[in-house]
Protein backbone atom coordinates (compact mmCIF):
# COMPACT_ATOMS: atom_id res chain seq x y z
CA UNK A 1 0.00 0.00 0.00
CA UNK A 2 2.82 2.44 0.88
CA UNK A 3 4.53 1.72 -2.44
CA UNK A 4 1.23 2.33 -4.27
CA UNK A 5 0.71 5.67 -2.54
CA UNK A 6 4.29 6.71 -3.31
CA UNK A 7 3.84 5.77 -6.97
CA UNK A 8 0.60 7.76 -7.18
CA UNK A 9 2.25 10.77 -5.52
CA UNK A 10 5.13 10.70 -7.99
CA UNK A 11 2.68 10.38 -10.88
CA UNK A 12 0.63 13.33 -9.66
CA UNK A 13 3.72 15.45 -9.16
CA UNK A 14 4.85 14.49 -12.65
CA UNK A 15 1.54 15.56 -14.12
CA UNK A 16 1.69 18.83 -12.21
CA UNK A 17 5.20 19.53 -13.44
CA UNK A 18 4.22 18.90 -17.06
CA UNK A 19 0.95 20.83 -16.97
CA UNK A 20 1.21 24.16 -18.72
CA UNK A 21 -2.03 25.99 -18.05
CA UNK A 22 -1.69 29.50 -19.36
CA UNK A 23 -3.05 31.16 -16.22
CA UNK A 24 -1.39 34.46 -17.17
CA UNK A 25 -3.80 34.71 -20.11
CA UNK A 26 -6.67 35.76 -17.86
CA UNK A 27 -8.25 38.16 -20.36
CA UNK A 28 -8.31 38.42 -24.17
CA UNK A 29 -10.22 41.65 -24.58
CA UNK A 30 -12.94 39.81 -26.49
CA UNK A 31 -16.47 40.84 -25.57
CA UNK A 32 -18.96 38.11 -24.59
CA UNK A 33 -21.90 37.70 -26.96
CA UNK A 34 -24.21 38.65 -24.11
CA UNK A 35 -22.43 42.02 -23.74
CA UNK A 36 -21.63 42.71 -27.40
CA UNK A 37 -25.25 43.54 -28.18
CA UNK A 38 -25.86 45.13 -31.58
CA UNK A 39 -22.12 45.64 -32.18
CA UNK A 40 -20.21 43.27 -34.46
CA UNK A 41 -17.22 40.95 -34.12
CA UNK A 42 -14.91 41.16 -37.14
CA UNK A 43 -17.53 43.24 -38.92
CA UNK A 44 -19.74 40.22 -39.66
CA UNK A 45 -20.89 38.51 -36.49
CA UNK A 46 -23.35 40.53 -34.44
CA UNK A 47 -23.50 40.13 -30.68
CA UNK A 48 -26.39 38.90 -28.58
CA UNK A 49 -27.59 35.33 -28.22
CA UNK A 50 -30.23 35.89 -30.89
CA UNK A 51 -30.51 37.83 -34.12
CA UNK A 52 -30.78 41.59 -33.76
CA UNK A 53 -28.18 41.70 -30.98
CA UNK A 54 -30.61 40.70 -28.23
CA UNK A 55 -30.30 38.07 -25.50
CA UNK A 56 -34.04 37.42 -25.60
CA UNK A 57 -35.43 34.83 -28.04
CA UNK A 58 -37.86 36.03 -30.71
CA UNK A 59 -41.42 36.02 -29.36
CA UNK A 60 -42.66 33.57 -31.99
CA UNK A 61 -39.91 31.03 -31.27
CA UNK A 62 -40.33 31.37 -27.51
CA UNK A 63 -44.09 30.90 -27.73
CA UNK A 64 -43.62 27.71 -29.74
CA UNK A 65 -41.25 26.48 -27.05
CA UNK A 66 -43.80 27.27 -24.36
CA UNK A 67 -46.34 25.24 -26.30
CA UNK A 68 -43.91 22.31 -26.40
CA UNK A 69 -43.09 22.29 -22.68
CA UNK A 70 -46.77 22.53 -21.75
CA UNK A 71 -47.21 19.14 -23.40
CA UNK A 72 -44.40 17.41 -21.49
CA UNK A 73 -45.76 14.48 -19.52
CA UNK A 74 -44.11 11.67 -17.54
CA UNK A 75 -43.69 8.55 -19.66
CA UNK A 76 -43.32 4.92 -18.63
CA UNK A 77 -40.74 2.59 -20.15
CA UNK A 78 -43.05 1.88 -23.08
CA UNK A 79 -43.54 5.56 -23.82
CA UNK A 80 -47.06 5.76 -22.39
CA UNK A 81 -48.16 8.72 -20.27
CA UNK A 82 -48.09 7.66 -16.61
CA UNK A 83 -48.37 10.17 -13.78
CA UNK A 84 -47.63 7.52 -11.15
CA UNK A 85 -44.47 5.77 -12.31
CA UNK A 86 -43.61 7.73 -15.46
CA UNK A 87 -40.62 10.06 -15.85
CA UNK A 88 -39.62 13.23 -17.65
CA UNK A 89 -35.94 12.60 -18.36
CA UNK A 90 -33.48 15.50 -18.61
CA UNK A 91 -30.09 14.41 -20.02
CA UNK A 92 -26.77 16.22 -20.38
CA UNK A 93 -25.01 15.44 -23.69
CA UNK A 94 -21.38 16.04 -24.60
CA UNK A 95 -18.00 14.79 -23.41
CA UNK A 96 -16.31 14.89 -19.99
CA UNK A 97 -16.63 18.68 -19.92
CA UNK A 98 -20.36 18.07 -19.61
CA UNK A 99 -20.29 14.89 -17.53
CA UNK A 100 -18.44 16.30 -14.51
CA UNK A 101 -20.52 19.46 -14.02
CA UNK A 102 -23.77 17.64 -14.79
CA UNK A 103 -23.02 15.02 -12.13
CA UNK A 104 -22.29 17.83 -9.69
CA UNK A 105 -25.65 19.37 -10.56
CA UNK A 106 -27.41 16.08 -9.85
CA UNK A 107 -25.72 15.97 -6.45
CA UNK A 108 -26.75 19.55 -5.71
CA UNK A 109 -30.33 18.71 -6.63
CA UNK A 110 -30.54 16.33 -3.69
CA UNK A 111 -30.54 19.32 -1.34
CA UNK A 112 -33.75 20.68 -2.88
CA UNK A 113 -37.23 19.51 -1.93
CA UNK A 114 -39.12 21.68 -4.43
CA UNK A 115 -38.17 19.83 -7.65
CA UNK A 116 -40.52 17.80 -9.83
CA UNK A 117 -40.56 14.23 -8.44
CA UNK A 118 -41.64 12.93 -11.87
CA UNK A 119 -38.29 14.07 -13.29
CA UNK A 120 -35.00 12.23 -13.57
CA UNK A 121 -31.73 13.92 -14.49
CA UNK A 122 -29.15 11.75 -16.26
CA UNK A 123 -25.55 12.40 -17.23
CA UNK A 124 -25.55 11.16 -20.85
CA UNK A 125 -22.04 12.43 -21.64
CA UNK A 126 -19.94 9.95 -23.56
CA UNK A 127 -16.28 10.13 -22.58
CA UNK A 128 -13.87 11.89 -24.90
CA UNK A 129 -15.81 11.41 -28.14
CA UNK A 130 -16.42 14.56 -30.15
CA UNK A 131 -19.59 15.72 -31.88
CA UNK A 132 -18.53 13.73 -34.96
CA UNK A 133 -19.33 10.48 -33.10
CA UNK A 134 -22.99 11.47 -32.78
CA UNK A 135 -24.49 10.16 -36.00
CA UNK A 136 -27.11 7.64 -37.04
CA UNK A 137 -25.47 4.24 -37.37
CA UNK A 138 -22.81 4.66 -34.68
CA UNK A 139 -24.71 2.29 -32.42
CA UNK A 140 -21.76 1.79 -30.09
CA UNK A 141 -21.99 5.44 -29.03
CA UNK A 142 -25.72 5.36 -28.35
CA UNK A 143 -25.73 1.87 -26.80
CA UNK A 144 -23.20 3.07 -24.23
CA UNK A 145 -25.60 5.81 -23.14
CA UNK A 146 -28.59 3.48 -23.16
CA UNK A 147 -26.89 0.78 -21.09
CA UNK A 148 -24.62 2.65 -18.71
CA UNK A 149 -26.34 6.03 -18.34
CA UNK A 150 -30.08 5.56 -18.83
CA UNK A 151 -30.06 1.87 -17.99
CA UNK A 152 -28.24 2.45 -14.70
CA UNK A 153 -31.35 4.32 -13.53
CA UNK A 154 -33.87 1.92 -14.99
CA UNK A 155 -34.74 4.28 -17.84
CA UNK A 156 -35.36 3.75 -21.53
CA UNK A 157 -34.49 6.04 -24.47
CA UNK A 158 -38.18 6.60 -25.17
CA UNK A 159 -38.53 8.48 -21.85
CA UNK A 160 -35.91 11.10 -22.69
CA UNK A 161 -37.67 14.39 -23.52
CA UNK A 162 -35.26 17.24 -22.69
CA UNK A 163 -31.52 17.65 -23.26
CA UNK A 164 -28.69 20.04 -22.51
CA UNK A 165 -25.97 19.93 -25.16
CA UNK A 166 -22.46 21.42 -24.99
CA UNK A 167 -20.04 19.82 -27.41
CA UNK A 168 -17.52 20.45 -30.17
CA UNK A 169 -15.57 18.74 -32.92
CA UNK A 170 -12.19 17.20 -32.10
CA UNK A 171 -11.10 17.12 -35.74
CA UNK A 172 -11.87 20.65 -36.91
CA UNK A 173 -9.25 23.28 -36.20
CA UNK A 174 -10.62 26.77 -35.80
CA UNK A 175 -7.66 28.53 -37.38
CA UNK A 176 -8.29 32.19 -38.15
CA UNK A 177 -11.38 31.77 -40.34
CA UNK A 178 -14.38 32.15 -38.06
CA UNK A 179 -16.79 31.93 -41.01
CA UNK A 180 -15.80 28.43 -42.18
CA UNK A 181 -15.44 27.19 -38.60
CA UNK A 182 -18.94 28.31 -37.66
CA UNK A 183 -20.42 26.76 -40.82
CA UNK A 184 -18.60 23.44 -40.28
CA UNK A 185 -19.59 23.22 -36.64
CA UNK A 186 -23.23 24.06 -37.36
CA UNK A 187 -23.35 21.29 -39.97
CA UNK A 188 -21.86 18.80 -37.50
CA UNK A 189 -24.37 19.77 -34.83
CA UNK A 190 -27.19 19.35 -37.33
CA UNK A 191 -26.11 15.75 -37.97
CA UNK A 192 -25.79 15.09 -34.22
CA UNK A 193 -29.20 16.57 -33.41
CA UNK A 194 -30.78 14.51 -36.17
CA UNK A 195 -29.25 11.40 -34.58
CA UNK A 196 -30.48 12.43 -31.13
CA UNK A 197 -34.00 12.74 -32.53
CA UNK A 198 -33.65 9.32 -34.17
CA UNK A 199 -32.46 7.48 -31.07
CA UNK A 200 -34.69 9.43 -28.66
CA UNK A 201 -38.00 9.77 -30.52
CA UNK A 202 -39.68 11.70 -27.69
CA UNK A 203 -36.87 14.25 -27.40
CA UNK A 204 -38.67 17.56 -27.78
CA UNK A 205 -36.40 20.31 -26.46
CA UNK A 206 -32.62 20.80 -26.35
CA UNK A 207 -30.89 23.66 -24.55
CA UNK A 208 -27.55 24.54 -26.16
CA UNK A 209 -24.53 26.20 -24.51
CA UNK A 210 -21.26 27.43 -25.98
CA UNK A 211 -17.89 26.65 -24.43
CA UNK A 212 -16.63 28.64 -21.42
CA UNK A 213 -13.39 30.66 -21.57
CA UNK A 214 -10.53 28.86 -23.34
CA UNK A 215 -7.69 31.28 -22.72
CA UNK A 216 -6.06 29.01 -20.12
CA UNK A 217 -5.62 26.15 -22.63
CA UNK A 218 -2.51 23.99 -22.25
CA UNK A 219 -0.48 24.07 -25.52
CA UNK A 220 0.93 20.59 -24.79
CA UNK A 221 -2.50 18.97 -25.00
CA UNK A 222 -3.95 17.45 -28.16
CA UNK A 223 -7.15 19.47 -27.87
CA UNK A 224 -5.33 22.81 -27.56
CA UNK A 225 -6.48 23.92 -31.03
CA UNK A 226 -10.08 23.24 -30.06
CA UNK A 227 -10.08 25.14 -26.76
CA UNK A 228 -7.59 28.01 -27.17
CA UNK A 229 -8.95 31.46 -27.81
CA UNK A 230 -10.50 32.63 -29.97
CA UNK A 231 -11.69 29.05 -30.68
CA UNK A 232 -13.99 28.83 -27.64
CA UNK A 233 -15.24 32.33 -28.37
CA UNK A 234 -16.00 31.37 -31.98
CA UNK A 235 -17.76 28.24 -30.72
CA UNK A 236 -20.38 30.49 -29.14
CA UNK A 237 -21.07 32.19 -32.46
CA UNK A 238 -21.56 28.72 -33.96
CA UNK A 239 -24.22 27.91 -31.35
CA UNK A 240 -25.93 31.22 -32.06
CA UNK A 241 -25.91 30.47 -35.79
CA UNK A 242 -27.28 26.95 -35.20
CA UNK A 243 -30.29 28.33 -33.34
CA UNK A 244 -30.72 31.20 -35.82
CA UNK A 245 -30.95 28.76 -38.72
CA UNK A 246 -33.71 26.83 -36.98
CA UNK A 247 -35.61 30.01 -36.17
CA UNK A 248 -35.40 31.18 -39.77
CA UNK A 249 -36.69 27.90 -41.18
CA UNK A 250 -33.70 25.78 -42.23
CA UNK A 251 -35.39 22.52 -43.36
CA UNK A 252 -32.55 20.39 -41.93
CA UNK A 253 -33.37 21.83 -38.50
CA UNK A 254 -37.14 21.43 -38.68
CA UNK A 255 -38.59 20.66 -35.25
CA UNK A 256 -42.28 20.24 -36.10
CA UNK A 257 -44.23 17.52 -37.86
CA UNK A 258 -44.57 16.59 -40.62
CA UNK A 259 -40.97 15.93 -41.50
CA UNK A 260 -39.46 16.71 -38.09
CA UNK A 261 -35.66 16.43 -38.24
CA UNK A 262 -34.38 17.63 -34.85
CA UNK A 263 -35.67 18.81 -31.46
CA UNK A 264 -36.61 22.40 -30.74
CA UNK A 265 -33.45 24.41 -29.95
CA UNK A 266 -32.87 27.35 -27.65
CA UNK A 267 -29.99 28.76 -25.64
CA UNK A 268 -29.21 27.19 -22.32
CA UNK A 269 -27.02 29.15 -19.90
CA UNK A 270 -24.37 31.19 -21.80
CA UNK A 271 -21.03 30.29 -20.21
CA UNK A 272 -18.35 32.32 -22.00
CA UNK A 273 -16.77 35.16 -20.03
CA UNK A 274 -13.42 36.83 -20.68
CA UNK A 275 -11.37 35.04 -18.02
CA UNK A 276 -11.12 37.15 -14.88
CA UNK A 277 -12.75 40.12 -16.60
CA UNK A 278 -16.33 40.20 -15.19
CA UNK A 279 -19.13 39.80 -17.70
CA UNK A 280 -21.38 42.85 -17.82
CA UNK A 281 -24.53 40.73 -17.94
CA UNK A 282 -24.06 39.08 -14.58
CA UNK A 283 -20.44 39.45 -13.41
CA UNK A 284 -19.43 35.93 -14.47
CA UNK A 285 -15.66 35.25 -14.44
CA UNK A 286 -13.45 32.17 -14.84
CA UNK A 287 -10.48 31.83 -12.51
CA UNK A 288 -7.61 29.64 -13.72
CA UNK A 289 -6.00 28.84 -10.37
CA UNK A 290 -9.19 27.93 -8.51
CA UNK A 291 -11.52 26.59 -11.19
CA UNK A 292 -9.38 24.77 -13.80
CA UNK A 293 -7.63 21.48 -13.02
CA UNK A 294 -3.86 21.84 -13.26
CA UNK A 295 -3.57 18.76 -15.50
CA UNK A 296 -6.93 19.33 -17.22
CA UNK A 297 -5.74 21.02 -20.40
CA UNK A 298 -7.57 24.26 -19.70
CA UNK A 299 -10.98 22.68 -20.26
CA UNK A 300 -11.41 20.28 -17.31
CA UNK A 301 -12.57 22.03 -14.16
CA UNK A 302 -11.63 21.47 -10.54
CA UNK A 303 -14.38 20.38 -8.17
CA UNK A 304 -14.83 24.04 -7.31
CA UNK A 305 -15.20 24.88 -10.99
CA UNK A 306 -17.62 21.99 -11.54
CA UNK A 307 -19.74 23.18 -8.62
CA UNK A 308 -19.76 26.67 -10.09
CA UNK A 309 -20.95 25.46 -13.49
CA UNK A 310 -23.40 23.06 -11.81
CA UNK A 311 -24.94 25.93 -9.86
CA UNK A 312 -25.26 27.96 -13.07
CA UNK A 313 -27.09 25.03 -14.67
CA UNK A 314 -29.28 24.40 -11.66
CA UNK A 315 -30.30 28.03 -11.32
CA UNK A 316 -31.03 28.15 -15.03
CA UNK A 317 -33.33 25.13 -14.99
CA UNK A 318 -35.08 26.35 -11.84
CA UNK A 319 -35.95 29.73 -13.32
CA UNK A 320 -35.96 29.64 -17.14
CA UNK A 321 -39.27 30.16 -18.95
CA UNK A 322 -38.93 26.84 -20.79
CA UNK A 323 -37.80 24.69 -17.87
CA UNK A 324 -39.39 25.94 -14.67
CA UNK A 325 -42.78 24.33 -15.39
CA UNK A 326 -41.39 20.77 -15.59
CA UNK A 327 -38.21 21.11 -13.50
CA UNK A 328 -39.96 22.46 -10.41
CA UNK A 329 -42.65 20.73 -8.35
CA UNK A 330 -46.32 21.62 -8.58
CA UNK A 331 -49.82 20.15 -8.29
CA UNK A 332 -49.49 18.58 -11.74
CA UNK A 333 -46.81 16.22 -10.43
CA UNK A 334 -48.40 15.39 -7.06
CA UNK A 335 -49.06 11.72 -7.86
CA UNK A 336 -45.31 11.17 -8.37
CA UNK A 337 -44.49 12.16 -4.79
CA UNK A 338 -43.35 8.74 -3.61
CA UNK A 339 -40.15 9.82 -1.91
CA UNK A 340 -37.98 9.91 -5.03
CA UNK A 341 -35.40 12.58 -5.53
CA UNK A 342 -35.13 14.39 -8.83
CA UNK A 343 -32.18 12.22 -9.88
CA UNK A 344 -34.41 9.16 -9.50
CA UNK A 345 -32.92 7.76 -6.31
CA UNK A 346 -34.90 6.88 -3.23
CA UNK A 347 -34.72 9.08 -0.12
CA UNK A 348 -33.17 6.76 2.44
CA UNK A 349 -32.85 6.82 6.21
CA UNK A 350 -29.22 7.56 7.04
CA UNK A 351 -28.68 4.32 8.91
CA UNK A 352 -29.87 2.22 5.97
CA UNK A 353 -27.71 3.66 3.20
CA UNK A 354 -25.91 1.13 1.02
CA UNK A 355 -24.30 1.95 -2.30
CA UNK A 356 -24.20 0.22 -5.66
CA UNK A 357 -20.54 -0.46 -5.02
CA UNK A 358 -21.66 -2.90 -2.30
CA UNK A 359 -23.33 -5.10 -4.93
CA UNK A 360 -21.24 -6.72 -7.68
CA UNK A 361 -22.78 -8.39 -10.75
CA UNK A 362 -20.46 -10.51 -12.92
CA UNK A 363 -19.67 -11.48 -15.60
CA UNK A 364 -21.30 -8.66 -17.51
CA UNK A 365 -21.82 -9.14 -20.46
CA UNK A 366 -22.88 -12.74 -19.86
CA UNK A 367 -23.73 -15.71 -22.05
CA UNK A 368 -26.38 -16.88 -19.59
CA UNK A 369 -25.19 -17.53 -16.07
CA UNK A 370 -24.14 -14.61 -13.86
CA UNK A 371 -23.40 -14.14 -10.19
CA UNK A 372 -24.07 -11.53 -7.55
CA UNK A 373 -21.81 -10.77 -4.62
CA UNK A 374 -22.93 -8.58 -1.71
CA UNK A 375 -20.00 -6.92 0.03
CA UNK A 376 -21.92 -6.32 3.26
CA UNK A 377 -23.90 -8.56 5.62
CA UNK A 378 -27.58 -7.81 5.03
CA UNK A 379 -29.83 -9.12 7.77
CA UNK A 380 -33.10 -7.72 6.43
CA UNK A 381 -35.16 -9.33 3.68
CA UNK A 382 -34.26 -8.49 0.09
CA UNK A 383 -36.03 -9.06 -3.20
CA UNK A 384 -34.15 -9.68 -6.44
CA UNK A 385 -35.61 -9.43 -9.92
CA UNK A 386 -34.33 -9.58 -13.47
CA UNK A 387 -36.50 -7.59 -15.88
CA UNK A 388 -36.38 -7.48 -19.67
CA UNK A 389 -36.59 -4.34 -21.80
CA UNK A 390 -40.39 -4.33 -21.93
CA UNK A 391 -40.72 -4.63 -18.16
CA UNK A 392 -41.46 -8.37 -17.90
CA UNK A 393 -40.01 -10.10 -14.83
CA UNK A 394 -37.99 -13.12 -15.98
CA UNK A 395 -36.40 -13.99 -12.61
CA UNK A 396 -37.71 -13.24 -9.11
CA UNK A 397 -36.11 -14.36 -5.84
CA UNK A 398 -36.45 -13.41 -2.17
CA UNK A 399 -33.88 -13.85 0.58
CA UNK A 400 -34.24 -13.43 4.34
CA UNK A 401 -30.63 -12.24 4.52
CA UNK A 402 -27.39 -12.43 2.54
CA UNK A 403 -23.77 -12.96 3.47
CA UNK A 404 -20.73 -11.33 1.88
CA UNK A 405 -18.44 -13.36 -0.41
CA UNK A 406 -21.24 -15.82 -1.07
CA UNK A 407 -21.97 -15.84 -4.78
CA UNK A 408 -25.67 -15.94 -5.68
CA UNK A 409 -26.15 -17.54 -9.09
CA UNK A 410 -28.77 -16.58 -11.68
CA UNK A 411 -29.36 -18.07 -15.11
CA UNK A 412 -30.68 -16.36 -18.24
CA UNK A 413 -29.74 -19.28 -20.51
CA UNK A 414 -32.31 -19.71 -23.24
CA UNK A 415 -33.52 -16.13 -23.01
CA UNK A 416 -33.24 -13.83 -26.06
CA UNK A 417 -30.02 -11.85 -26.32
CA UNK A 418 -30.30 -8.22 -25.33
CA UNK A 419 -30.32 -5.92 -22.32
CA UNK A 420 -31.88 -6.99 -19.03
CA UNK A 421 -32.04 -5.15 -15.71
CA UNK A 422 -30.94 -6.67 -12.43
CA UNK A 423 -32.95 -5.07 -9.61
CA UNK A 424 -32.45 -5.37 -5.88
CA UNK A 425 -34.91 -4.02 -3.32
CA UNK A 426 -33.61 -3.74 0.24
CA UNK A 427 -36.13 -2.05 2.49
CA UNK A 428 -36.73 1.36 0.93
CA UNK A 429 -33.68 1.13 -1.30
CA UNK A 430 -33.79 0.24 -4.97
CA UNK A 431 -30.78 -0.69 -7.09
CA UNK A 432 -30.90 -1.32 -10.84
CA UNK A 433 -28.05 -2.41 -13.09
CA UNK A 434 -28.18 -3.34 -16.77
CA UNK A 435 -27.00 -6.80 -17.80
CA UNK A 436 -26.01 -7.55 -21.38
CA UNK A 437 -26.89 -11.07 -22.52
CA UNK A 438 -24.92 -12.23 -25.56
Amino acid sequence: MRKFLLTCTVAILGLSAQAQLNCANDSTGLIPLTDLGTDFYEGTWQGGLYQGGTNIPPVGHLNKGIGIVKKLKPLDTLGNVDYTTGKIVLAGFGASTVGGPFNHMIQLMKDYTDLNPCMKSVNAANGSDGITAMYIGNDEYWDYIDIYKLGEKGLKPIQLQVGWLMHSSRIDSNGSDVNSYVDTLVNRFTVALNAMQYYYPNLKLVFVSGFPYGGYADPTKALYHLIKEPSSYHHNFAMKELIRRQITGDPTLKYKEPGKQVPYLIWGPPLWADGKNPRELDGLTWNCEAEFAIDGGGYHLTNEGKDKLANILLNFFRTDTLSESWFMDGPKWASCSDGRLADGSIILPEEAIITKEDITVFPNPSTGQFYVDFDEVLTEAIQVKVVNQIGEVVISESYGSVQPFSFYQFDLSGKPAGIYYFEVVIGDQLFSQPIVLN
